[in-house]
């Protein structure tokens, strides 16, 4: 008898041969897009949207491709929909504050659930390959995104604008800011203003070093070399 095939023993219902799975370079590709395009987008509600709808498809991908659990990809979907349609509302009412605060909060959300749902695949790769590096710097991208929307929520909760020479910062602004954070870059033309934005600052530069020195160099010292 037919033992299980390698999805069925993970409990996904996805096939292991499924053709979908592991396409990382599209990923990549699509993270890329998505940074360049919420960079250029003008702070409109409607560039807005666009932009956070990119995101947001790229990240129903990553979990498509990473054989995500079913319960996850049909809450992702349906949290979009809903971030859609109050994004449409607030265009209706005039108040694009509306739905920018929900719309930030789930591409947050989605973020770290797509990291933590590629990393898993990632893990239970048999054999370090050339999807497994791609991956791999997808979710050093999707980090820097992360922290982007992350410090967006800031302000909201704390009253306080994040910057300590800015009021009104866009996701523009802040997507610049994580990049350059992640980077290690710091140019100094933006600088966080409050103890909290201080701190997130100094997780977001360590944690995305540690990754980038441990978890990305690991993976190209190892391409080709069998986990078992």
């Amino acid at each position: 008898m037919r033992g299980p095939s390698q999805g069925d023993r993970r409990g996904r219902r996805q096939p292991a041969s499924a053709p979908w799975l592991d396409r990382y370079g599209p990923v990549l590709a699509l993270v890329l897009l998505s940074i360049l395009v919420t960079a250029l987008t003008n702070t409109a509600t409607l560039g807005r949207i666009v932009g956070l709808l990119l995101v947001a498809g790229t990240l129903l991908f990553a979990l498509l491709t990473s054989a995500a659990p079913r319960l996850v990809f049909v809450s992702a979907v349906g949290g979009l929909i809903v971030a859609s349609g109050l994004a449409v509302a607030s265009l209706a009412l005039n108040r694009p504050e509306l739905g920018q605060r929900v719309d930030y909060v789930l591409a947050t959300l989605l973020l770290i659930i797509t990291w933590l749902i590629v990393a898993r695949r990632l893990l239970i790769h048999p054999i370090i390959s050339q999807a497994t590096l791609l991956g791999a710097l997808s979710l050093y991208l999707v980090q820097g995104l992360f922290f982007a929307f992350l410090f967006a929520i800031v302000p909201v909760v704390s009253g306080a604008p994040f910057f300590v020479s800015q009021n009104d910062a866009s996701i523009r602004d802040y997507l610049y800011f994580s990049f350059v954070t992640l980077t290690t870059l710091g140019y100094g033309d933006l600088t966080p203003g409050t103890e909290i934005a201080r701190a997130l600052t100094v997780a977001e530069a360590v944690l995305d070093q540690l990754y980038l020195v441990s978890a990305v160099a690991l993976v190209v010292g190892n391409i080709g070399r069998s986990r078992g």
